[in-house]
């Protein structure tokens, strides 16, 4: 009597080609993804900085209000004092960009330039911290 041999070939698994196409796929996947969150991570810092800078620019602001109090008390021309506290160097109010006027104001509500002599009323102050901006004005 003969045997017979029966091989029983199972069809479970995956072949080599299988397995190389779907690494070679997750890799493509995996460095887009590491890609895409590098840029979201460098780019998470920047409303840190900006929260940061507002607050220093309302810190420089307030410190200028309060000296500017001061002055109109104790200055006979408080806003051209405040104008060359403002634009010193160094300044005692911390690191800021300043650019400052004298304006006016026309019947109609808009500004317009105004030379400054021992009377001025207006004193427009626009202070920069990095990407931040504050303006204000002062009156007399």
């Amino acid at each position: 009597m003969k045997a017979a041999v029966i091989f029983h070939t199972s069809d479970k698994g995956f072949t080599l080609l299988e397995v190389i196409v779907s690494l070679i796929i997750l890799s493509i996947f995996g460095a887009a993804f590491v890609s895409f969150f590098q840029t979201r991570i460098a780019s998470s810092t920047q409303p840190v900085i900006a929260v940061q800078q507002g607050f220093s620019l309302d810190e420089i602001m307030e410190k200028i209000k309060a000296e500017y109090e001061l002055l109109i008390n104790a200055d006979p021309t408080p806003l051209i004092t405040l104008q060359a506290n403002i634009q010193a160097t160094p300044s005692s109010y911390g690191e800021y960009t300043a650019i400052t006027k004298f304006i006016n104001f026309d019947g109609s509500g808009n500004e317009e330039a105004a030379e400054c002599s021992a009377n001025c009323s207006h004193l427009k102050v626009s202070i920069t911290v990095g990407d931040q901006n504050l303006t204000t004005v002062f009156s007399k």
